[in-house]
């Protein structure tokens, strides 16, 4: 299982370069913490596939907003679905790029080690918060449900003395150095952070789940080589490293793949993709054609013949040409799977 080192306040810059690649052109990620801890696997892949070397900066979306307002320019944010819709009003992000990445339910964490509390059932779970010695959530994302759901679960005031709410994306991290004995946080977090364990997530009645969301920026210089970072992320490799390390990768659109594409592209295709293949010509369905005649005799078409002459009991249509109710209810039975003695089914000329 993957994991990566804490840090203090995970705004760093994760800078996956390769030798090769020193002055190749330069992709400015700016993405949740969850999305970050995927791109440290697969990111060095997506480099020397494209030539691009990404710059991944990882924080929570109050400070990319205030990174923007000042000026500094990114390619791609990957961050909360809400906050990205927030920026394609503001005209910060183009609209059609917008792409649900993967999601993440909400659970709890305790140090590695520690006895982990039942949280089976909504009513384990509100007693394991009130004999918690400490908790913490954040402020936004996933810590903005969890503080409606306290309200909700009538335990917001009890627990209000022992809880805390980082600015930023450190929860497990406080978990993992015994400042807080429980973190209620993304999976995700829980999973990728050393010295905590996961207790578990949420009941089920009360489970939520962070949506991860892409965009391009509507100022990028790069939008093309964006635009092939969402698609790698939402390709089959990235997708196994997302199940790893407890996200959940999001079915994409129906994507045709014509026979004669480039067979890497099937192996980047997203989980939950419908792969179509070009679409054969419908068939035509083939006349039944039934003769009142003794069985052996066979019957000659005017195709084969060449002539333009009928065959007793064919139409010019190729249909049956039936004389009395009998004909008609023997017709009928034979079309059900009904056995007629006595008579056969010829079919019709195929079409060519």
């Amino acid at each position: 299982m993957s994991r990566i080192l804490p840090g203090t306040a995970l705004s760093v810059v994760i800078c996956l370069t390769q030798p090769h690649l020193a002055h190749a052109d330069e992709l400015r990620v700016w993405t949740a913490r969850a999305i970050a801890t995927v791109l440290a696997e697969v990111g060095p892949q997506f480099e020397r596939e494209t030539g691009y070397r990404l710059n991944v900066s990882s924080d929570l979306p109050d400070a990319f907003l205030r990174r923007a307002n000042g000026g500094e320019q990114f390619d791609i944010l990957i961050t909360g679905a809400g906050p990205v819709d927030e920026w394609i009003k503001d005209g910060r992000i183009v609209a059609e790029t917008r792409t649900d990445i993967a999601r993440s339910g909400i659970g709890v964490a305790v140090r590695a080690g520690a006895r982990k509390p039942d949280i089976s059932s909504v009513e384990a779970f509100k007693r394991a918060l009130l004999d918690a010695r400490s908790i913490a959530y954040l402020k936004v994302g996933s810590g903005a449900y969890v503080a409606g759901l306290l309200e909700r679960l009538g335990i917001a005031e009890a627990i209000a003395s022992k809880v805390t709410r980082p600015e930023s994306d450190i929860v497990s991290e406080l978990v993992a150095k015994g400042d807080v004995e429980l973190g209620l946080v993304v999976v995700t977090q829980i999973v990728t952070t050393p010295g905590v364990d996961l207790v578990g997530p949420l009941p089920p009645e009360i489970q939520s789940f962070v949506v991860f969301t892409a965009g391009v920026g509507a100022k990028s210089t790069a939008r093309g080589a964006a635009g092939q970072l969402i698609r790698f992320l939402t390709g089959l490799r990235a997708a196994a490293v997302m199940k790893a390390q407890g996200l959940e990768p999001i079915p994409q659109r129906v994507l045709r793949i014509e026979a004669h594409d480039d067979a890497r592209l099937m192996d980047d295709v997203a989980v939950g993709f419908a792969i179509r293949r070009p679409e054969k010509p419908p068939r035509t369905r083939q006349r039944l054609t039934v003769t009142n005649r003794p069985r052996g005799q066979k019957l000659r078409s005017r195709a084969a013949h060449g002539t333009g002459k009928r065959h007793p009991g064919v139409t010019s249509r190729g249909s049956a040409r039936v004389s009395s109710h009998q004909d008609v209810n023997r017709m009928r039975q034979r079309r059900c799977g009904a056995r007629l003695p006595g008579h056969r089914i010829d079919r019709g000329p195929r079409p060519h």
